[in-house]
């Protein structure tokens, strides 16, 4: 209890010293700062990593694999087969996907149909149906097309599409009713698509079956250590007859940007851990300086210097602790704050996302306060060297 109760009085008389209030100011404002901008900065890497894989887990694919030539995929039961078969493969989905026109009394534009299984549909869009509800007898709208068409659940939309047939496109025109509107986050996703089930785009145009797929959708388990592993025997499959591409070959500038950004991290890391140091060195030598009388007072008595040094450490530990706090607490508040309103938009065209993603992930907001805590303890032992020095005679006559 001596400890503690021995520094408490000296920060309250350091408090009165106008120069040791001032320098505690800024220590523990550094401390808070470089948290908050460390904090963010990793938050923000670790949500747009997040959304990229929530998005090719729920929406996309982990890996898919495409035919070289315009007509599709062939042989496609026989291929889904034999990768069903490979090792870590959950699943595997073949997807239609036609280009068509899209027109609305707001107005017309392009997008792209994905068709599938009905099952499948249901699992992919469940969590992300924002309006109306997914139906066999209907179709799904990405959020961002729903806006442009002015459309919502319930309305008619008219679909200008090709058919293929003998080397000849017959033009198809048919009108389905929006039953729901989903919205991933991803930009090209919600601004371009529209979701139905293939027996329903067979309806449309006219067939009994979609025959050749555009694309067989891998679900693949653990995908950031598998991904690879699959791709090379899906290789060994298709002999080279199909293109194969990962998730991440498909988010590539956007995972290229995040790996660049996470590079300099620890460079960032070092500059604020340097200025942190600095602040609480200067702090904790001001402490010392005005308290120099005091702490010879206390070794003339026959206090331990151990005891002496650990009054100043448990002094920059406080204020390292509060700073660190609530640097963590703000960047916690923004990113909930940012999650629940996105106040800060991106131009989904350049960015993928039409809102800042930010994570939520509990680590970087307990391991980056910690560190701080550790740092300041540990800078603080540079200035309290000085102690050792102090001669009580001397400092008693002079002071």
């Amino acid at each position: 209890m001596l400890v503690p109760t021995i520094a408490s009085r000296f920060t309250k008389s350091l408090r009165q010293d106008g120069f040791s209030r001032f320098t505690s100011l800024v220590s523990l404002l550094s401390v808070a700062l470089g948290c908050l901008a460390l904090v963010v900065s990793i938050s923000i890497l670790s949500g747009y990593e997040q959304l990229i894989l929530d998005t090719a887990t729920r929406y996309t694919s982990h890996v898919e694999v495409r035919s070289w030539k315009e007509g599709g995929l062939e042989n496609v039961s026989e291929t889904m087969e034999r990768v069903n078969n490979i090792d870590h493969v959950v699943r595997t989905d073949a997807i239609t996907i036609r280009e068509v026109l899209v027109r609305s009394r707001a107005g017309i534009d392009g997008a792209a149909i994905h068709a599938l299984p009905a099952q499948r549909v249901a699992e992919r869009l469940s969590n992300l149906v924002v309006a109306g509800s997914i139906s066999n007898q209907g179709c799904v709208v990405g959020s961002l097309l729903a806006q442009t068409l002015g459309v919502s659940p319930g309305d008619t939309v008219t679909i200008y599409a090709g058919d293929r047939r003998g080397g000849n496109i017959t033009p198809v025109l048919f009108a389905v009713t929006v039953t729901g509107i989903f919205q991933t986050g991803m930009y090209e996703v919600d601004n371009a698509t529209i979701v139905m089930t293939d027996s329903m785009l067979a309806a449309a145009l006219r067939l009994e079956t979609l025959a050749s797929p555009t694309l067989l959708a891998l679900t693949v388990d653990n995908p950031e250590l598998n991904t690879q592993n699959v791709i090379n025997s899906v290789n060994e499959i298709t002999k080279g007859s199909a293109m194969i591409i990962s998730w991440r070959e498909r988010f590539y500038s956007i995972s290229s940007w995040i790996e660049l950004q996470k590079e300099p991290i620890p460079i960032i890391l070092g500059l604020i851990a340097i200025v942190a140091a600095f602040t609480i060195i200067s702090m904790v030598l001001v402490s010392i300086i005005q308290k120099t009388k005091s702490i010879a007072i206390l070794t003339a008595l026959g206090m331990p210097m151990s005891t002496i040094v650990l009054i100043f450490v448990t002094r920059a530990l406080r204020l390292s602790s509060v700073g660190s706090v609530a640097g963590s607490l703000i960047a916690l508040a923004f990113a909930y704050v940012q999650n629940t309103w996105h106040l800060i938009s991106l131009d989904g065209a350049v960015y993928y996302v039409s809102v800042l993603p930010i994570s939520l992930d509990p680590l970087p907001y307990v391991l980056i306060p910690i560190f701080s805590v550790t740092l300041a303890a540990l800078a603080s032992l540079i200035p309290i060297a000085a102690i050792t020095r102090v001669k009580p005679a001397s400092a008693l006559r002079f002071s």
